[in-house]
């Protein structure tokens, strides 16, 4: 039986109480990383949002405090469906978890995943959770560990399961529906917040999914000197210098599909 320190509750204790007093869900959600890190050490983590619709996952809003946006995109964009723990999202009961209890090191320093995601940014053990209430998924939870730290164990997950249990109470109180999330909706509104063009919505995608301004010119039939317009007015518009806060601006407005038909299919 795990046994946790005065320590350990006092901080599980504060913790607990912003989840459940904190009003606004980022908020919320930047405030639980934090807490998180002094309870669980970690080199890299995030905290997603989920809504679920017509059989298929939007996995939007993560939240990270030692995360890039590049390293975050990538994964939504390039990773997730290589992902060897993915199986989890297929069930309607929270699940907590180690990932090495799951798949075996030669298992996983052979997947996509882990070659070319984990092992540049410098981790090799994982752990996470679902949040889950009444069979109705709000997000999940992930946290990453170099090769040189001790791997997540029993200690670890008791926390996580401890925390998991109180967020997915709350989520469910406040939320007895489940969170939405419409990805038509939330390019509708961003072009009209910014006042976008479809043509300056289109680049945005393109830049986003990281191909070059000559790229970008050639799928749209455009010159690059026309392309480079259109990301300055993106910029202009946008209120961003570069492309990093470009894609933070987009990321924090994105949702990320996951369509849980083909979620058996991931194993990497």
């Amino acid at each position: 039986m795990v046994t946790l320190t005065e320590e350990d509750w006092r901080k599980l204790d504060d913790c607990i109480l912003k989840i459940h007093t904190t009003e606004a869900l980022d908020v919320m959600q930047r405030q639980f990383m934090e807490d998180l890190d002094g309870l669980i050490p970690n080199q890299k983590s995030f905290f997603d949002l989920c809504s679920c619709k017509d059989g298929q996952f939007y996995f939007f809003h993560p939240v990270s405090v030692n995360m890039t946006v590049e390293q975050i995109t990538s994964y939504y964009k390039q990773y997730q469906f290589s992902d060897y723990v993915a199986w989890i999202f297929n069930t309607d009961q929270p699940i907590i978890y180690s990932d090495s209890d799951i798949v075996s090191n030669p298992v996983r320093e052979n997947s996509l995943i882990y070659k070319r995601w984990m092992e540049p940014m410098g981790v090799y053990y994982s752990m996470g959770s679902t949040i889950v209430e009444h069979q109705i998924m709000f997000g999940s939870i992930t946290l990453f560990r170099s090769r040189d730290t001790s791997d997540f164990g029993e200690r670890e997950i008791e926390i996580l399961k401890i925390l998991n249990r109180h967020l997915s109470a709350s989520f469910s109180m406040r939320f007895p529906n489940g969170l939405k999330k419409n990805d038509k909706e939330t390019d509708k509104s961003r072009m009209k917040r910014y006042g976008l063009t479809e043509r300056e919505e289109e680049i945005m995608e393109l830049i986003i999914s990281g191909i070059s301004n000559q790229q970008i010119g050639e799928k749209l039939f455009i010159s690059e000197n026309t392309v480079k317009k259109h990301i300055n007015n993106l910029y202009r518009k946008l209120d961003v210098v570069n492309r990093s806060q470009l894609m933070t601006n987009y990321y924090n407005q994105a949702s990320m599909l996951v369509d849980i038909n083909e979620r058996m299919d991931w194993g990497g």
